[in-house]
């Protein structure tokens, strides 16, 4: 059975209200289509926008957008028109999530990557302590000299050439 869409106009009011639950859910605002307020089990409440747009590759894509914490807005109205421009950048056939992550990869380094997929792997229940050490520990002996690299300066040649040193001195088992 599909899950309820809970739908109301959206106020500082039921802002107020909206609880958190075991699990993240979405309120969607009865006035602006896709626009929602998502309250996290940890009491975060962060306003949404869900959005169908055109790729730059020609597909059509579902994205959810965080418009950003409700904290960060005075009032639900400037929530809405903040959303509303975040659509008219998709319509304009931007992918705005994906040009930060571009954003976010090429400033990033090779141990913040590692770091940050392990916190989520952690977060997720995905694996242990001892497991993030022995992933940390294989980093360190097959990257050790990339940790500090920028992701966008690590090429497909330098894998391939990476991953031939290391098959060389460590044949598959």
């Amino acid at each position: 059975m599909p899950k309820k869409r809970l739908s109301v106009v959206i106020t500082e009011k039921a802002v107020e209200r909206a609880k958190p639950r075991s699990t993240d859910y979405i309120i969607y605002d009865a006035e602006l289509l896709g626009f929602g307020l998502r309250i996290y089990p940890t009491g975060r409440k962060a306003f949404v926008m869900r959005l169908r747009f055109v790729a730059p590759a020609g597909a059509e894509k579902q994205r959810m957008h965080t418009v950003g914490d409700v904290s960060d807005f005075q009032t639900v109205k400037d929530a809405r028109t903040k959303a509303t421009e975040i659509r008219a950048q998709y319509k304009q056939g931007r992918d705005l999530h994906a040009e930060q992550r571009k954003k976010i990869r090429k400033a990033m380094k090779l141990s913040e990557l590692r770091d940050a997929w392990l916190e989520d792997r952690m977060t997720r229940g995905k694996h242990r302590e001892l497991t993030q050490s022995d992933i940390k520990t294989a980093f360190k002996n097959g990257f050790g000299d990339w940790l500090d690299k920028p992701l966008s300066s690590i090429t497909g040649d330098l894998l391939s050439t990476r991953h031939k040193e290391r098959s060389q001195r460590s044949p598959s088992r």
